[in-house]
């Protein structure tokens, strides 16, 4: 902080747009099937594509640009026949809706796509040559800028928190109803988002989309069992 302002400031822009992503996502699982969502969710590779051809200046060659139009045709078919499904009576309490769920997930991706191209540079960026720095030849490991990282999501949720809910968390407390469940899923998304700063500081943010993808299979096999989600031919092949 003291030492490196510049470098801890600039993680600033990454973590707000995740705490903005994190939300939709929130927002999008809520009211979409888990495995119609996590299709959709891998568009953020063609966002995060076009995003680092613009800021990177990268060339992207004939097999990779290719890759990325047959994921944009899988995600869209992997969805079509779904469509607004008709809503259970559970659903109607909770106020589910596809559009909704569908319109939050598309943002999140270009959200990702933009944080995640922050996320690379912040993490590949070098020492700079400012008088300041000659004299702190320190520089942030990837550990210490996920700190930095974690630290900005913190205020920037708690001020988000404080705003929606102040009456109920002076009432039952910020922790109220913390099941186990809650907690696995923290605890996933912590060492998550460890390896995804280790991904984009040694790889890119276009390699970490397509790895990510996999997730796909397994939430569609989750998502069967768990939520009897009726997999189509189309989101077959949309999948693939």
């Amino acid at each position: 902080v003291i030492k490196r302002p510049h470098s801890f400031l600039a993680l600033s822009i990454p973590s707000f747009l995740y705490v903005i992503q994190n939300n939709l996502n929130m927002v999008a699982i809520g009211n979409l099937p888990p495995a119609i969502y996590t299709v959709v969710y891998q568009l953020k590779v063609f966002s995060a594509a076009i995003i680092n051809v613009i800021f990177f200046k990268r060339v992207l060659g004939m097999q990779k640009w290719l890759a990325i139009g047959t994921l944009f045709i899988g995600v869209v078919l992997a969805q079509w026949k779904h469509g607004e499904p008709k809503p259970t009576d559970d659903e109607d309490a909770a106020g589910q809706s596809y559009t909704l769920g569908l319109f939050c997930a598309l943002c999140a991706t270009v959200t990702s796509g933009v944080a995640g191209t922050f996320m690379e540079w912040a993490m590949k960026t070098t020492k700079s040559n400012t008088a300041t720095d000659v004299l702190h030849t320190w520089e942030p490991t990837m550990w210490t800028k996920n700190i930095a990282l974690a630290f900005f999501g913190v205020v920037g949720s708690t001020v988000a928190m404080l705003t929606k809910d102040r009456k109920k968390i002076l009432e039952y407390g910020a922790f109220n109803d913390f099941k186990t469940s809650l907690l696995v899923a923290i605890l996933l998304q912590a060492a998550g988002g460890l390896l995804v700063g280790a991904v984009l500081k040694y790889a890119d943010n276009i390699i970490k989309g397509f790895v990510t993808s996999v997730g796909v299979i397994f939430a569609s096999l989750a998502s069967v069992y768990l939520f009897n989600f009726i997999i189509t031919s189309t989101f077959v092949i949309g999948a693939v």
